[in-house]
């Protein structure tokens, strides 16, 4: 066999690797063989998975919303807190600490106000005894879920 033989005998087994598990048409045309591969996913199966993947992405990305007592499960993600504000408490520091589900030291959640934000409200102590929602990222302080709060716009009260 001459080497033009061995060449298209190599394409065609290459093209039949690539199209494997995929429709394939073969022609030939002017003494060349051609393979034209077709997915064999159809349009419809396509737009339901690509359909379904958009729609995991969006619950993915939907904030949650929990009560003081359920904020534990959410370390590490945003979401908004909604609880009472049961003590409110400016150290001498200037951070400000908002207390929901409970009264320093047996509070659930803490609403951090650092001293570089605590000028931007200027009556924290509106919030005592408030239902309020707090939005941001939870993490842990001291084994305690914390949102750091540096905006007025994270506080909103219901």
């Amino acid at each position: 066999m001459h080497a033009v033989g061995l060449q298209r005998k190599l394409r065609a087994s290459l093209d039949a690797l690539r199209c494997s598990a995929t429709r394939r048409f073969s022609f030939s045309t002017f003494g060349c063989a051609f393979t034209y591969c077709r997915n064999a996913v159809k349009p419809k199966i396509f737009l339901v998975l690509l359909l379904a993947g958009v729609a995991a992405l969006v619950v993915a990305q939907r904030p949650v919303t929990c009560t003081a007592a359920e904020a534990a499960k959410y370390v590490g993600q945003i979401a908004t807190v909604t609880d009472k504000v049961d003590g409110v408490h400016q150290s001498g520091r200037g951070n400000i600490f908002l207390n929901l589900g409970g009264t320093n030291p047996n509070q659930i959640v803490t609403a951090f106000i650092p001293a570089a934000s605590a000028g931007d409200f200027s009556n924290p102590q509106q919030y005592e005894g408030k239902t309020v929602a707090v939005s941001g990222k939870i993490t842990l302080y001291h084994g305690k879920p914390e949102i750091i709060v540096t905006n007025v716009s994270q506080i909103i009260i219901r």
